[in-house]
Parts: structure tokens; sequence; C-alpha cells
């Protein structure tokens, strides 16, 4: 069962696709995320990047993990530096390119962890 469900590549990139525009969506909008604890928003940069590098790694299993790891930093910069660059109310913040990077690593092991456990 565990074993269809990964192998769902239709499944994966559509979660991927939908993540992604989430993530875009809460990198560009012009007022930041609410805080509700502290550090909200580097928790929301870790689960969002995790979220996607797991749904990547899913949807595009032949895909050289190396790349979609370099990718997931580019996109995460890019978010950073766009916000930096357009948005008067949101600037580059090296912490949650941090948390950008470790939350890919979250997504990596997950998905490693459970192609082995399949």
């Amino acid at each position: 069962m565990l074993r269809t469900l990964l192998s769902n590549t239709l499944l994966w990139r559509c979660l991927a696709f939908l993540v992604l525009l989430v993530l875009l969506w809460g990198g560009f909008s012009s007022d930041p995320i609410p805080q509700y604890t502290s550090h909200f928003d580097k928790y929301t940069h870790c689960l969002g990047f995790a979220a996607l590098t797991a749904t990547v790694l899913l949807a595009f299993p032949r895909f050289y993990h190396i790349v979609v790891l370099a990718v997931m930093l580019l996109l995460g910069f890019g978010i950073e530096l766009g916000q930096d660059m357009f948005l008067d109310r949101r600037s580059f913040d090296w912490g949650d390119l941090v948390m950008d990077a470790i939350g890919i690593a979250i997504g990596l092991a997950a998905v490693s962890g459970l192609r082995r456990w399949a």
C-alpha cells in the first residue's frame, strides 16, 4: 500500500504544485505572515521547504537529489531576494534561508526514510 502511494507521481506532482503556489503566495504577499509564536516565520520556512522538497522528490523520482536540493536552495534565495527588491515591508533574511535549508534536509531525509521502509 505505501509503495503504491509513493509511486503515484501524478498525485505528488499535483501536491508539489500546490505547495509551490502556497510558498510563492506566502513569500511574495505584501504583508508578512502573522506571528502566532516567537519565530513562527522561521517554522513556516522550514515546514514549507520540507513539504516542497518531499513532494518534488516523490513527484520526480528520477531526478538527482543534488539537483533538487540546489533548485530548492535557489528558490529560497530567489524568494528572499524578491522580497528585498520588490516588497516594501519585507526584506532579505539569512535566517529564513537557513531555515529553508533545514527544511530541505528534513524533506530529503523523510523521503529517503519512506523509500527504505516501503
